[in-house]
Formats: structure tokens, sequence, C-alpha cells
């Protein structure tokens, strides 16, 4: 995680990359800031009475089944442009929320409303993965076909 947020976050906001030591400096501290969010985010939730494994798999599940979309995009349809692919991530973020949560309002007294959105649990999270993957590549190929999108030949 640190060397992800100092390469793709922090040198594009310089003129010139970080020298090999700089960067592992910089590294440094943030390997431990997210070992300590880390385990402040596993005490919160084991805090709240459930197994923190589990959890994880389940938020995982609705999570990367579009990121798996777009690394297949990009790995095998290097036709489908940027915003074709970007497109359907929305779209499947969209489906997997309508199909795959449930939303609670309940009003109580002088606390207003309060609005919950809930992963639904057991086998939901891996068809979420399974159809996110699919809705991004479907829909990512089909604008790539029905919009212009030619495959490039980069060949000089």
């Amino acid at each position: 995680m640190a060397t992800a947020t100092l390469i793709d976050f922090v040198e594009p906001l310089r003129s010139k990359p970080f020298e090999d030591g700089a960067r592992l400096r910089r590294a440094r501290p943030l390997t431990l800031l997210d070992g300590v969010l880390a385990g402040g985010v596993a005490c919160v939730a084991r805090s709240q009475g459930r197994v923190v494994v589990a959890l994880l798999l389940r938020w995982l599940g609705f999570l990367l089944g579009p990121v798996l979309g777009l690394f297949l995009l990009g790995f095998r349809g290097a036709w489908v442009r940027r915003w074709h692919a970007l497109i359907g991530v929305r779209l499947a973020y969209t489906a997997i929320v309508l199909l795959f949560t449930t939303l609670a309002v309940s009003a109580s007294g002088s606390e207003g409303a309060r609005i919950t959105l809930a992963a639904a649990g057991g086998a939901a999270s891996i068809w979420a993965a399974f159809a996110g993957c699919a809705i991004t590549m479907g829909v990512g190929r089909a604008l790539a076909l029905g919009i212009g999108g030619r495959k490039v030949d980069d060949s000089p």
C-alpha cells in the first residue's frame, strides 16, 4: 500500500520522481501509517462482534468484481477505450448496489432519519463479484463495438 500510494499519488504531484533512497525513506512512515490504520479497522470491526475475515471477504466480493473486469478489459481488450471501461465500472457498481444490498431507513424521534446500507451475506458476495466483472466487461466491450471503438494497430 505504501509503495502504491507513493508512486501512484505522491510522485505524480512532483516535477521529477524520487530517487531510490528518497523513495525508501518516504515509504517507511507510509508503511507504519498503513499498519496502524489496518490495525484500527480490525479493532473496530472486532469490537462490534464480527469476524474480521468474514466481513472483509464479504465486502471484497462486492468491491473487486468490477476491478477484475477493468483489469481484464485492459489486459485483453486493447481496442476498448478508457471511457468505455469506466462506464462499465460505474454501471457494475450501480447494479451491485441495487441487486446485492439492502437499504434500511428508520426514523427515530429526535435523532432524525437513519439510513443504513448493508451487504447481503453468504454466497451473494461471490455472485456480486462475478456480476460486477461480467457487467464491466460486457458494457465496456459493447460500447467499444457500438461506438466506433476499433482495434488499433500499433505496429510501426
